[in-house]
């Protein structure tokens, strides 16, 4: 290799153009890196770090040098598999979370909520734990549910279906009682509607043959039988078959010089005529 050595833009006084260098004199290995571990001498980096290098190193996880792949959650540290700090290895079942590097129990109301924050049933996830759901007094489950006693009002279950309380979801009671559509609440069959009762909230009965009599709209009333002959009409101006109604209750019909009945219907092959059967 020959070097051009300058001097203020000229050749040095007493000195050749041109200096062939002793090759004796130079590093055999030119500056290599032998096994990947650096000698000190400068020369090509072949940017291959050696075994001990790469496991002092911060970001060894990402260097090879694993003999094998890593599995169930391990990653290589430049020699060897390893869990990650905190971290399960293998990873937890479907009933467990991970925990500052264990396995705990999750989904049951009082644990912490499982992997996409689910609970197992009667519970629901809130804050990350999972709450008993469904009874009254307990969170509404997952899609505003709640057991078949018990409604979803304002994110809490409510009691419902018994007689004074409100009718559960779809208008049902329990115990006997019926639901009013007046109030939405469920009274029990024994206390209203039913012959000589008092009438149900909102003058109402509990059969088609009884009408409520005294009292409503101011309050009290009875549930009395209407329809029939001498009763009084049931609601709509309806009687039984035979009746109409008349002044003051239902009236046989029908019969010749009698009101004709629904309809204009005389019985025995009499015709109506002006509301008179002849």
């Amino acid at each position: 290799m020959a070097i051009a050595v300058l001097l203020g833009g000229s050749l040095a006084s007493g000195c050749s153009a041109l200096v062939q260098p002793n090759l004796s004199l130079l590093d055999d290995d030119a500056g290599s890196i032998v096994g990947g571990d650096d000698s000190g001498v400068i020369g090509v980096d072949t940017g291959t770090m050696s075994r001990h290098d790469a496991a002092s190193s911060s970001d060894a996880w990402q260097q090879s040098g694993c003999s094998s792949v890593c599995t169930d959650g391990t990653i290589c540290d430049g020699t060897n598999c390893v869990c990650p700090f905190d971290a399960c290895c293998p990873g937890c079942n479907v009933d467990a979370v991970c925990a500052a590097g264990s396995c705990v129990p999750c989904g049951n109301a009082g644990e912490s909520c499982c992997a996409g924050g689910g609970c197992g049933s009667g519970a629901v996830c809130v804050g990350g734990s999972c709450f008993a759901c469904g009874a009254p007094g307990d969170a509404c489950c997952a899609g505003g549910g709640c057991g078949p006693d018990a409604f979803c009002n304002g994110g809490r279950c409510d009691a419902c279906g018994m007689a004074g309380m409100p009718c559960c979801p779809p208008g049902q009671c329990a115990g006997g009682a019926t639901c009013s559509a007046a109030d939405g609440t469920c009274h029990a069959a024994t206390t209203c509607g039913d012959v000589g009762q008092p009438c149900c909230l909102g003058g109402s009965c509990n059969d088609a043959t009884l009408v409520c009599n005294g009292g409503f709209p101011l309050g009290g009333g009875t549930c009395d039988p209407c329809g029939g002959a001498s009763q009084v009409c049931c609601p709509g101006n309806r009687c039984s078959s035979g009746f109409v109604c008349g002044t003051g209750g239902c009236v046989p019909c029908g019969g010749a010089g009698q009101r004709c009945c629904a309809g204009g219907v005389c019985h025995d092959g009499r015709t109506c005529h002006s509301g008179t059967c002849n």
